[in-house]
């Protein structure tokens, strides 16, 4: 199960390039649509396929590859709303950096071990994006996006039991510490 934001039209039509690439920090997992910039993609087993809920929807992700651009697992799905890469993954990647200062330039800089940097420049409206084949400029615009959900949104993808379970969960992890979320 993961969680990734959505940038769509309100018809459900996606508006993102299929070229340009969003690095996103409040997604859980990297999900491509442009099959260009995903090799050795395959099938998954049932039991490990992706679920993703965001304010757009509930999508199944299928099929996993590797990302051409870093060196990770990515889920692959070309009827997907984007290409996004979680911030979370591209951070843990061994010998890579994430730099980001304001006062110098508006944009995340992603250092891969060789020495190469990736730029994603802020675009308007927030989001931040690279583009491999024709770069990208400031001035373009994504607009009509959604990257927070209400607890009502997201619980409405969830059966009662589901949700009571979890707040029984988070209750036992306040009684015994707050022990991490992470395994």
């Amino acid at each position: 199960m993961g969680v990734n934001c959505t940038q769509q039209e309100g018809d459900g039509r996606c508006i993102v390039p299929a070229d340009v690439i969003i690095l996103d920090s409040g997604s859980t997992n990297s999900c491509f649509r442009n099959k260009a910039y995903v090799k050795e993609i395959h099938q998954v087993a049932d039991s490990e396929k992706l679920k993703l809920f965001s304010t757009g929807g509930t999508t199944y992700f299928e099929k996993q590859g590797t990302c051409n651009i870093l060196p990770i697992k990515v889920w692959f799905n070309d009827k997907s709303l984007a290409n996004i890469l979680s911030m979370n993954e591209v951070a843990n990647i061994d010998g890579l950096s994430i730099t980001m200062d304001t006062s110098i330039d508006n944009a995340i800089i992603v250092n891969l071990p060789d020495g190469i940097s990736l730029r994603f420049e802020q675009i308007n409206d927030g989001l931040y994006a690279y583009n491999p084949v024709s770069g990208i400029k400031a001035n373009n615009t994504i607009t009509n996006y959604s990257f927070a959900s209400t607890v009502k949104a997201n619980k409405n993808v969830f059966t009662r039991d589901q949700i009571n379970r979890a707040d029984r969960a988070r209750k036992l992890q306040e009684y015994i510490g707050w022990p991490s979320t992470i395994s």
